[in-house]
């Protein structure tokens, strides 16, 4: 019983004093404290907020909507409008690269035969592919599937206005030619006028220049 006594003395003792323990932290507050030696920055570290990646600005002009009225857009009217602008302007589809090409960055002598057959199987099967999408779409629009239900009233709509545009080209050309011969006959009567009155004149120019006979 005295050992424990002893040994209980000993550890209060040795236990901190109260000026000596950590302050308590209150529910729900941060329990950590940053010293300035936390907030240097290591050589060559960057800050948090200089690491983060830049956001693009948003675009106002997604499927030739004006500004004013994507602005006024609800998220979802902008993310339609987005899809819209996709389908409308589609990114041009990047050739794939092969060993033979000289865009190719690697050293072709140094592929293996499983890699070079895997280039040409990919060859041959995009090939394929692109190949069986014209014939696709050659067969589709001859059979009409990729036409509208109302695809006659499109070409007739279509038919009219060019037979208008027609009309209204012919019209300016055949004004234009009858302003033209309106000006030729104009100025054709100018110089006739022109000639006449000169040719009175040279005349008269000639009455007065000759001379009476004297009379026997």
């Amino acid at each position: 019983m005295a050992a424990v006594v002893i040994a209980a003395e000993d550890d209060i003792e040795g236990a901190p004093k109260e000026s000596e323990l950590p302050p308590t932290v209150a529910p729900g507050s941060a329990r950590f404290t940053v010293s300035d030696e936390d907030k240097s920055l290591a050589p060559g570290q960057v800050p948090f907020e200089a690491d983060e990646t830049p956001v693009e600005d948003e675009r106002e002009d997604y499927a030739d909507i004006e500004p004013e009225v994507y602005r006024n857009l609800r998220p979802t009217g902008k993310a339609i409008a987005r899809i819209l602008d996709q389908a409308m302007y589609p990114e041009p589809e990047e050739e794939p690269i092969y060993y033979w090409d000289e865009e190719y960055e690697g050293d072709a002598e140094e592929l293996t035969t499983a890699q070079i057959a895997f280039h040409n199987a990919h060859w041959a099967g995009y090939r394929t592919m692109k190949g069986a999408e014209t014939v696709g779409e050659f067969f589709a629009t001859f059979l009409g599937v990729n036409q509208s239900r109302y695809q006659w009233v499109i070409d007739a709509k279509q038919r009219d206005d060019e037979r208008a545009e027609q009309e209204e080209l012919e019209n300016k050309q055949r004004r234009w030619l009858i302003a033209q011969a309106k000006l030729r006959r104009a100025s054709m009567e100018a110089q006739k006028e022109a000639d006449m009155e000169g040719g009175g004149d040279n005349e008269m120019m000639d009455g007065n220049d000759t001379k009476p006979e004297p009379e026997e």
